[in-house]
């Protein structure tokens, strides 16, 4: 069983950040540091006390920067965080700009998600995905994926959660599959799909399953 105990203290004046802000990988705490131009930046932080919804950051990240707050989930494959942290390279200047004109026209894709039981709950659920271009017609032969992720709860001893499904073509825009959620409670979700090698559409979103931690 746990509880919930509430402290009020006298902690001075310290520099704090949204505690969904904070990416707990291994012995590292990384802060994600926006640097203009659509480049981010990893930063390892040094934490102190957590405070309600906010973090106490000792080091690693000054007042006034802009920062990653919400859906640093998308980075967290061990490939993307070793070369985030090791060998981090900005893009080309213009990068962006070729990117955009490299986006086929069904890039502005429509996705709906939706699950079997709704809401989802702890244990297995169905996931549907519906794929739709911009005048409504129905998107066939993309490859989707939908990962669920929650952040590590650490002063209740909990690791960080994530799921992976990979909803096969039913046709006519459909796709659908299966997966396994470990824990009730908010899950960060996000649904991409790609096409040809391009990524068609990215959508994030919160889902709150049912059932116990």
């Amino acid at each position: 069983m746990y509880v919930n105990v509430r402290l009020r203290l006298p902690l001075g004046k310290e520099l704090v950040v949204p505690g969904s802000a904070v990416f707990h990988s291994g012995t590292r705490n990384l802060v994600f540091a926006y640097r203009g131009d659509g480049n981010i930046e990893p930063r390892e932080v040094e934490l102190g006390s957590r405070v309600g919804e906010q973090q106490i950051v000792a080091k690693g990240v000054r007042a006034g920067e802009q920062i990653v707050v919400s859906a640093n989930f998308l980075i967290d494959s061990e490939a993307q965080l070793q070369a985030a942290a090791g060998a981090f390279v900005p893009p080309p200047p213009g990068a962006g700009a070729a990117a955009a004109m490299n986006t086929p026209a069904q890039a502005q894709a429509r996705v709906e998600l939706t699950t079997d039981p709704s809401p989802p709950h702890k244990g297995s659920n169905r996931v549907r995905v519906k794929l739709t271009s911009s005048d409504g017609k129905p998107i066939t032969g993309a490859q989707v994926t939908v990962t669920f992720f929650m952040p590590a709860m650490q002063e209740m001893g909990m690791a960080a959660m994530r799921t992976v499904v990979g909803p096969s073509d039913k046709g006519a825009g459909l796709y659908e599959g299966s997966g396994d959620l470990g824990s009730g409670g908010t899950w960060q979700v996000t649904v991409t799909a790609t096409q040809n090698g391009q990524v068609i559409v990215s959508k994030h979103l919160t889902l709150n399953a049912t059932g116990g931690m």
